[in-house]
């Protein structure tokens, strides 16, 4: 896989964590047409004890429900359907970071 072209960034700080939150439409495509295909997650926070919990499939994850990316954790690289993803904090006050790609095979 390369990434062709880095297209936005998205950061969803902790207060607005507190609820289910999705990556912004008007992002995932480019100015010259391109449309985002992938993304990286990575989680901010000022705590080591900070988590975000994501699900991919339309349902609206929960403090306890969904896939759980830690503070200080690789970023995550996703290659989905953006549109369906959806964060809520998991544990602590994080800070969500998306960064939104291109990538080829």
């Amino acid at each position: 896989m390369h990434i062709s072209k880095v297209l936005a960034y998205q950061q969803f700080v902790s207060s607005a964590l507190a609820s289910a939150v999705s990556i912004s439409t008007t992002l995932l495509r480019g100015t010259q047409g391109e449309y985002a295909n992938a993304a990286l997650f990575s989680v901010g926070a000022s705590s080591i004890t900070c988590g975000v919990r994501f699900a991919d499939d339309g349902t609206v994850p929960t403090g306890t429900v969904g896939q759980f990316l830690a503070y200080g954790q690789a970023p995550w690289l996703y290659q989905g359907d953006l549109t369906r993803v959806k964060f809520i904090a998991g544990v602590g006050n994080p800070d969500l970071n998306v960064t939104l790609l291109v990538v080829t095979d």
